[in-house]
């Protein structure tokens, strides 16, 4: 085991739940490539036997960081996989395999040679001082192509709200801060990738004019990129969504502007936020049967109809989905819409027929859209098309969600265990490797030292003196007494999460792409 692995066995709620959001273990594009071919056609040669014992060294110590990190992920897979386990067991499972798989792609990203990501892919000619001895070293990233198949990078954006200097002198004449708010930002790739904001920052501009108010996206010049209506009356929350992939959460309470405030009149009903776009690749767990985990929270109709005739014109139902705090389950619903006039109601229905939530006084007399929170990640838009009807009438719609912030609830384990299984056993295979080109280094080394009459016999073999072949040919994945786990600290003594992960691999292995091999050697 590493000497710097950590303890994950135990998470907090808070770390459980931030290393299940998708924007959790998210890279900046400029900080990982995912479109070179990964050193696999490079080729590096050391030029001395100190040269080679450091780098052979060094290899090693990463290689059983990554072993380290599959150890503990098996053990978590095989947690959420059983019969017993709850939720709560399932989200803490599905924490540490995205923290672990994350920092294996964060250790092979970062640890470099010559400006290259070793661990992604490179054949190294070793040199002996009485020959050479040649070793590949196999892509070993967990969502890079060609590596250990584990997670994938999705392309994605991160949304950050904030009021910089200019907003800040914009709404220093604005008579509505009081009362209205965007209170949050969060980003959703679009369906059509052409329409997704670049990275870079705008504004999000907040008109206040009674029901007939409206939020535009512009840039920072003042274009306006899109423009949603938005009723601002009474007191409430919106959630706005716009085509571009940004979504806001808006609040409002009239009863806190000034009682004799006229935006016709008194102007300055404009409120001004800044929004940083940021492009990442988000970290997404992934299984041979199913693919990628969908993190994506959603809402559909899956009903054919989904308007209401009245004596005249129609009303027309479409859903949303929201991040909040008390979200649906994945799964069908019936939606059951009861027009009454200014007393309309909407009723939620799981698959099992149990209420799932209501709204009622709805006032669906208005023309245009009215929309309605459920108050459970659903949000309902009812557009009137000159609708009119004297009296009750229903409509049952189906609607499938997809709550993305629980996708651990659908996660394959068992398949997953199979596949960290298989990566650890390609890890193992690859320490074989590099045992194999330790021994031919070395007894190339020992035949020159013998020619030499040398008085003394120095040995290259800095590696572990453990039998992998031994460990694998008993391993049985389904024994209770798996020797795989069989030391008492075995799970003590694995890797860390992602918070010590990212904080401290940098500082406790050393990246080496501009360091000179025979200084690099000393310290190993």
């Amino acid at each position: 085991m590493s000497s710097s692995s950590v303890d994950i066995t135990a998470l907090t709620a808070s770390q459980i739940i931030e290393y299940s959001s998708r924007s959790s273990f998210s890279m900046a594009t400029d900080a990982y490539d995912i479109t070179s071919n990964h050193g696999a056609g490079l080729n590096t040669s050391t030029k001395t036997i100190n040269e080679t014992v450091g780098v052979i060294s060094s290899l090693e110590e990463q290689l059983k960081t990554i072993q380290a990190n599959l150890e503990q992920m098996y053990v978590a897979a095989l947690s959420g996989a059983q019969a017993s386990a709850d939720s709560a067991d399932k989200q803490d499972a599905y924490a540490q395999l995205r923290s672990l798989s994350a920092g294996i792609d964060q250790l092979t990203n970062s640890y470099k040679l010559d400006d290259t990501r070793v661990l992604a892919g490179q054949t190294f000619t070793f040199s002996s001082g009485n020959g050479t001895v040649s070793y590949k070293q196999g892509n070993l990233s967990s969502s890079l192509e060609g590596g250990l198949g584990l997670s994938e990078k999705q392309e994605g954006r991160m949304a950050t709200l904030d009021i910089d200097y200019l907003a800040y002198m914009k709404n220093l004449s604005s008579s509505i801060y009081e009362g209205v708010e965007v209170s949050e930002a969060s980003y959703t790739m679009p369906k059509n990738a052409t329409a997704a904001l670049d990275e870079g920052n705008y504004y999000v501009k907040v008109t206040y004019e009674g029901e007939n108010s409206y939020v535009e996206l512009t840039s920072l010049d003042g274009v306006v990129i899109e423009s949603q209506d938005v009723d601002l009356t009474g007191v409430g929350s919106k959630a706005i969504q716009f085509g571009s992939g940004l979504n806001i959460d808006l609040k409002f309470d009239e009863t806190d502007l000034a009682s004799d405030y006229d935006w016709e009149t008194d102007g300055g009903n404009e409120l001004y936020y800044t929004v940083e776009i940021d492009e990442t690749y988000e970290h997404v767990l992934k299984t041979e049967s199913d693919g990628a985990v969908n993190s994506t929270t959603s809402a559909s109709l899956s009903s054919y109809s989904n308007y209401m005739r009245g004596e005249t014109g129609k009303l027309t139902f479409s859903v949303t989905a929201k991040d909040d705090d008390d979200q649906l389950d994945t799964g069908k619903y019936n939606m059951k819409v009861e027009y009454n006039g200014e007393k309309s109601a909407i009723w939620l229905y799981d698959s099992n027929g149990d209420l799932a939530g209501v709204q009622r006084g709805i006032d669906m007399t208005q023309d245009g859209e009215t929309e309605v929170d459920m108050g459970n990640g659903l949000v309902v838009t009812i557009d009137n098309d000159d609708f009119t009807y004297n009296g009750k009438k229903t409509k049952n719609v189906g609607v499938d969600y997809t709550n993305g912030n629980a996708a651990y609830t659908d996660f394959d384990y068992a398949t997953y265990a199979k596949q960290v299984y298989e990566a650890y056993q390609q890890v193992t295979n690859q320490l074989n490797l590099l045992y194999q080109a330790d021994e031919a280094v070395t007894e190339k080394y020992q035949y020159l030292q013998q020619a030499t009459s040398s008085s003394s016999t120095t040995s290259a073999s800095v590696l572990a003196a453990q039998s992998i072949s031994s460990l694998l040919s008993d391993l049985a994945i389904d024994t209770e007494n798996n020797p795989f786990f069989a030391s008492s600290d075995a799970t003590a003594s694995l890797s860390a999460a992602a918070s010590s992960i990212f904080g401290s691999l940098e500082s406790n292995y050393t990246t080496i792409s501009d360091a000179d091999y025979e200084v690099l050697a000393r310290y190993y």
